[in-house]
C-alpha cells in the first residue's frame, strides 16, 4: 500500500542519532527504520492485548493449585488444548501481504 499520509516527530539527539546508527546498519533510511519499528511495536501490543489473561487472586490461586497437581488431564481438556494449539497455529501463519 503506497504511503499517503504524514506523522511529524520531534525527538532529542541521542534518540536520533540511534534511529540514525540503526537505520545505516540496516541499510534503510531513517524513515522506514522508524516506520517499520512503530508496526513492530503495533504488532506487538496487538498480539500483547489479544494474548494477555487477567487473573484475580482467587482465580491465579485455583490456576496454581491445578497446574501443582499431578493428576493428567481430562479429555475435555486435551481436546480444549489441541483446538487452542491449531488455533494459535493459524493465527501465527502470516498473511499473503505481510511483510
Amino acid at each position: 500500500m503506497p504511503a499517503t499520509e504524514r506523522i511529524d516527530l520531534r525527538i532529542d539527539s541521542a534518540s536520533k542519532k540511534k534511529v540514525d546508527r540503526f537505520s545505516k546498519r540496516q541499510k534503510i533510511s531513517s524513515s522506514q527504520f522508524i516506520k517499520t519499528a512503530i508496526e513492530y511495536y503495533m504488532r506487538y501490543l496487538e498480539v500483547k492485548e489479544s494474548e494477555t489473561i487477567t487473573l484475580s487472586r482467587e482465580e491465579f490461586s485455583i490456576l496454581s493449585k491445578l497446574i501443582a497437581t499431578e493428576e493428567e488431564p481430562n479429555k475435555k481438556l486435551t481436546k480444549a488444548a489441541e483446538e487452542y494449539r491449531r488455533f494459535t497455529l493459524r493465527k501465527s501463519k502470516p498473511l499473503k501481504n505481510d511483510h
